[in-house]
C-alpha cells in the first residue's frame, strides 16, 4: 500500500513538473517571437494576435 502511495505522489510531481516546464518553454518562445517581431505584450492587440495565429506561430 505504501508503494502505491509513493507511486501516486511521484506521478503527481512528474505531471506538475512537466506542465511547469511546458508553460515556461511556451512563454519563453512567445517572448522571443514577440521581441523578434518588435511586438511587446502590451502592444499586441487582439486583432494583431489573431493575425499571427492565422499566419501560424512558429
Amino acid at each position: 500500500m505504501a508503494t502505491d502511495e509513493k507511486h501516486r505522489t511521484w506521478c503527481i510531481w512528474a505531471l506538475a513538473a512537466t506542465a511547469a516546464v511546458s508553460l515556461t518553454v511556451n512563454v519563453l518562445a512567445w517572448t522571443a517571437y514577440a521581441q523578434a517581431n518588435a511586438y511587446t505584450f502590451e502592444g499586441v492587440s487582439l486583432s494583431g494576435f489573431l493575425g499571427l495565429v492565422e499566419q501560424g506561430l512558429p
